[in-house]
């Protein structure tokens, strides 16, 4: 199930105002949280987060909402094999972060033909050690 959130941006330049809606990104948050196994070691580590993703264009979000099993797939199987080390560290994450991105706008160039995410966000990012 997703929730649909909008997210407005207002630029004030001098005197200039630039509207709201010319700034706007619809953000589709992924429900329910994540819960995934990680790591190749021998100790079995978990992570927990929430995830949102911008869309590039708000139509777009019952096209997201009818995937959100494939995307929930692509997910887990992309973040079950994570090191423990990528998890961990800053730079790891960003380059999670980017594979996400990446694997969800796969599937949508491949349902599609076009991408429809231009950002992915981890909220509540939760790792076992």
């Amino acid at each position: 199930m997703f929730k649909v959130l909008k997210s407005v941006s207002l630029v004030i330049l001098s005197s200039l105002v630039l509207t709201p809606m010319a700034f706007s990104r619809e953000y589709v948050e992924i429900k329910p949280e994540f819960i995934v196994n990680y790591g190749m070691d021998q100790k079995l580590h978990f992570m927990k987060f929430e995830m949102s993703l911008r869309l590039e264009d708000s139509a777009d979000a019952l096209d997201v909402n009818i995937h959100a099993d494939l995307i929930r797939h692509e997910m887990i199987m992309l973040m079950s094999r994570q090191e423990t080390s990528a998890i961990n560290s800053v730079e790891g994450k960003i380059e999670i972060q980017e594979q996400a991105l990446e694997a969800i706008q796969k599937v949508f160039l491949e349902e599609f033909g076009k991408k429809m995410v231009d950002r992915v966000l981890f909220l509540n990012y939760i790792v076992q050690k």
